[in-house]
């Protein structure tokens, strides 16, 4: 009994550990993604005005 319950627990932490990793890695991502795309638009428009 205990160590199912344990064991579930442990499931339990690993999973919160891995979603905040996860989430972490995504918005970094997504951050960096967002950020280029952005610089990459600003630029083409530049070159069109230019």
């Amino acid at each position: 009994m205990n160590v199912s319950v344990f064991k579930k627990h442990q499931v339990k932490i690993y999973g919160l550990y891995y979603n905040a990793i996860t989430n972490k890695f995504n918005t970094v991502v997504l951050g960096r993604v967002k950020h280029s795309t952005m610089a990459l638009t600003g630029a083409i428009l530049q070159a069109i005005r230019l």
